[in-house]
């Protein structure tokens, strides 16, 4: 259960956009009444100022602590949240001046921990609407949940910076929140969802993101949908990982030969849903090839998923081939990680040696490729190429999961 539940102030609790004149360096620092009715004016001034209503506040704290984490000075926080809600009580607000390290560094919501008597960071969350609360939350081992109720209509790059590092709830406002809040697990990206509990409320989340080619190959790129993330073996991501299922389900199943029953029963979820737009019945199921030298871990999956269907058909309406081989690398190829191969030299080495070994079976038909953990995305993006160049309808990426790295 989440103990504590710490809030972003600006454009979070708040819409402050208007405002900046008082944050940074202006904010700093002891500041006179003066200073107070000018920043209570310019409030007033605004519209539309509370995304979280006192209401709100009072129904999440009826179980919860309550707090604030900012980056914004402490007699603007302070100054703000008083004008904003009279007479509600905070667990802890922690700003700029209250720690060496603001967001996207941990120490506030370790602070705020600390000073709530919160023993585990599994039973804190930050609320916020960009990526520095994301990759706080992230770093301090706690829940991340992204708030985009107060984003422009359409979404701005930050934004879409947000929404890449994949937090493990994503919604539009504080009745979304209060909905979802008693129940986190089930706001999570499916396969993580799917091995901790069953679906109750909502739909399966499926992550899709651009993944580009470097211009210096040539530029472009492909959609890669994610079923859940792993957190990388980075130092400053420890406490999150250290309690995240999928991370460690990876991990276990590195050279495996038989995949945990949800990994197979959230990739028929996406192969159900994923039927594209124009009537094509022929689907074939595929994994990114293995390269020379390593087990064909994903053909193993495949030929579960496969043995899935067989028992229990994932549609009755459209023609489900499984096929393991219909792409290869080509001799010379190299291992991304043995190798230690960069961005550019994973492009490269994929781009060269990938290869659609029958072109004329895809013709017409719709590809879902599947790859296990994506980082760059480059096997992913090629395979997508490359089928579409031979004549596939429609091909659609799915990564078991998306690396999430510290920055």
């Amino acid at each position: 259960m989440i103990e504590l539940v710490m809030f972003d102030l600006d454009n979070t609790l708040l819409n402050t956009p208007d405002l900046e004149q008082f944050r940074g360096q202006n904010g700093l620092g002891q500041k006179s009444q003066q200073w107070v009715d000018q920043l209570g004016h310019a409030y007033d001034a605004g519209s539309n100022r509370l995304h979280y209503s006192a209401a709100h506040l009072n129904k999440i704290a009826e179980h919860r602590k309550v707090g604030v984490f900012t980056r914004s000075p402490r007699a603007y926080a302070h100054a703000l949240l008083n004008k904003a809600y009279p007479g509600f009580t905070w667990a802890v607000v922690i700003a700029f001046e209250d720690v060496a390290n603001t967001k996207p560094y941990p120490e506030g919501l370790w602070r705020a921990m600390k000073h709530c008597g919160v023993d585990s960071p599994d039973k804190v969350a930050l609320v916020g609407d960009e990526k520095a609360d994301i990759l706080a939350a992230y770093r301090a081992g706690c829940w991340s949940f992204l708030d985009r109720g107060l984003w422009a209509a359409k979404p701005s790059n930050e934004n879409y910076w947000a929404l890449e590092r994949i937090p493990d709830m994503v919604f539009a406002g504080p009745d979304e929140l209060l909905a979802r809040l008693e129940a986190p697990i089930e706001s999570l990206p499916e396969l993580e969802r799917a091995g901790l509990s069953a679906l109750v409320n909502g739909s399966p989340r499926f992550d899709s993101f651009r993944h580009l080619i470097p211009l210096a190959h040539g530029g472009g790129g492909a959609f890669i949908n994610s079923m859940g993330r792993l957190f990388s073996n980075y130092d400053e991501l420890k406490y999150r990982s250290s309690w995240h299922q999928l991370t460690h389900e990876i991990a276990a199943h590195k050279d495996a030969t038989v995949f945990p029953a949800h990994w197979i029963d959230s990739v028929r979820t996406f192969v159900r849903d994923s039927w594209p737009v124009q009537n094509v019945r022929d689907t074939i199921v595929t994994v990114v090839p293995f390269k020379p030298g390593r087990a064909p871990r994903l053909e193993h999956l495949l030929a579960q998923l496969a043995n899935s269907h067989a028992n229990s058909p994932i549609s009755r309406f459209n023609n489900i081939s499984f096929v393991p081989d219909l792409m290869s690398y080509k001799d010379g190829v190299k291992s991304h990680n043995k190798e230690h191969l960069d961005r550019d030299d994973r492009f490269q080495n994929v781009k060269d040696h990938l290869v659609v070994k029958d072109p004329g079976s895809v013709l017409r038909k719709h590809v879902i490729v599947i790859d296990d953990v994506v980082t760059t995305g480059a096997s992913l993006i090629y395979a997508s190429k490359y089928l579409r160049d031979a004549g596939a309808s429609n091909v659609h990426c799915l990564a078991l999961a998306q690396a999430i790295g510290p920055q």
